[in-house]
């Protein structure tokens, strides 16, 4: 049995390293790159219908179909996207790249806003409203209904919802579960021989929102990722205050560091870069096409609208919070040879605030700098799972059809606890592999439809 397990360790091992190749890497940021000059930088030039977007009629949603305001669709969406990678993964970026790693993750979410406008404005032009009220929209969708259909446009459909499930189960859930246990287990210590018992409350817990469908999610998404978000970033300007002197030497590190061909901090120039992007990557989302999944929900009558609101999702979890978290990092000493004890995700994370706090109040903003994040990725990881339980069940749906959606949620919740338990290195290279597996259909469909895309970009009664 053992020998059976170390073969499939090493088995994902080799898929996780393919699936993240410089080559698949590449293809990600070409992608980016390709729709940001093709659309001539709309994330730039349409900026302020972003904003418009997000602030219109913040709560207008439609009672007889599962249509959300964009106000709770947006915080929906970065309740799966805010979590453990703004905070283990920005951690281990740093630990494993070095500070200039989080420049390659700026770049990453740059480009990322042209994808995410992309996807998500077809997934709602093409989108599926049921008689029962039910939204099906997605990549999945957008490739069944928008695309010639073969084999291979089927390929690409059924490969997507596959892995969206497969993802859900993995990125969304069982790496969540594991980080929000071990978060508790730091500010709890005693906790830490509980922690299936833990995993079994959360579940229940979180079993009673997931059933309550998109508009529940969202209405607590709404509630808590505000709140949570501003709490933390707050938090971060004030360990950032106390260590204002160093600020400008970290931007400079970042800067600098990302352009190393010396391995300044112990990294080649291809581990900073391909460090940034992949944590980029998990931390926004982009171009894994999950977020379109519930943009597809949003109350609008042009779906331009739907990509000018997920366009800006970068800007919140990538540049404001993964920066924020970063600068307390890099501020307060903690990288290259000066990581204690290999510390690397969150628990760096943790003890880089308690060491920003303790300066200013001792032993007491020790606790209380690694209790803050140990809660904020709590929250943030918990609202996560929720919303990847959607994602999961809308494959579900599109394979299987309403019928499957029930199982699949009660899997969920099982892989949940399961998650709270084991090693999550295992856990962590199945979702790279599963991130991976949804991206390029994704990806490809955007390609294939860039010019539907330039058409209703330069289409003036679509953008007013």
């Amino acid at each position: 049995m053992s020998q059976f397990y170390s073969s499939f360790v090493n088995v994902i091992d080799t898929l996780s390293d393919i699936a993240w190749s410089p080559v698949t890497l590449i293809f990600f940021m070409g992608t980016g790159l390709f729709l940001t000059i093709y659309l001539k930088f709309i994330q730039v030039r349409y900026f302020k219908e972003s904003i418009k977007v997000l602030t219109t009629k913040p709560f207008d949603e439609d009672k007889t179909t599962d249509q959300i305001s964009g106000f709770r669709a947006l915080a929906t969406v970065l309740s799966g996207t805010i979590g453990t990678g703004n905070i283990a993964g920005v951690a281990t970026a740093i630990a494993i790249g070095g500070p200039g790693a989080i420049f390659w993750m700026w770049v990453t979410a740059f480009l990322g806003m042209a994808i995410k406008f992309s996807s998500c404005t077809l997934a709602h032009k093409y989108r599926i409203i049921e008689k029962s009220g039910d939204i099906l929209g997605g990549p999945m969708v957008t490739i069944q209904n928008a695309l010639k259909q073969n084999i291979w446009t089927k390929i690409l459909g059924v490969m997507f919802a596959s892995f969206i499930m497969i993802a859900s189960l993995t990125t969304g859930n069982m790496v969540q579960a594991n980080s929000i246990v071990d978060g508790l287990g730091y500010i709890f210590p005693d906790l830490n021989g509980y922690r299936i018992y833990i995993g079994i409350f959360l579940a229940f817990t979180i079993g009673t929102v997931i059933l309550g469908g998109v508009k529940r999610i969202s209405y607590i998404a709404g509630i808590v990722i505000p709140f949570i978000a501003i709490a933390y970033v707050l938090c971060a300007l004030f360990i950032l205050g106390l260590n204002y002197k160093a600020v400008p030497h970290s931007f400079y590190l970042i800067i600098t560091d990302a352009f190393s061909v010396n391995a300044t901090f112990g990294a080649s120039l291809w581990v900073i870069i391909r460090s940034g992007i992949s944590r980029g990557i998990f931390s926004s989302e982009s171009g894994l096409g999950s977020s379109p999944i519930v943009i597809a929900t949003l109350k609008t009558d042009k779906s331009i609208n739907a990509g000018f609101l997920d366009m800006i999702g970068p800007l919140f979890d990538t540049l404001l919070i993964c920066t924020m978290t970063a600068l307390v990092i890099i501020s307060t000493g903690h990288y290259g040879n000066n990581i204690p004890d290999n510390l690397i995700g969150t628990p760096l994370s943790q003890h880089a605030f308690a060491t920003g706090l303790s300066g200013a109040f001792g032993k007491q903003g020790e606790i209380l700098g690694g209790t803050i994040v140990g809660i904020g990725l709590f929250l943030f990881a918990y609202t996560t799972t929720i919303t990847w339980c959607y994602y999961g069940d809308r494959g579900s749906y599109f394979l299987f059809g309403p019928k499957a959606v029930t199982p699949f949620r009660i899997i969920f919740l099982i892989c949940f606890v399961i998650g709270s338990i084991i090693p999550l290195k295992l856990v962590w290279e199945m979702a790279d592999i599963a991130n991976m597996g949804i991206a390029l259909p994704n990806l490809i469909s955007i390609l294939i439809l860039s010019k539907t895309l330039k058409k209703m970009v330069y289409n003036k009664k679509e953008v007013n």
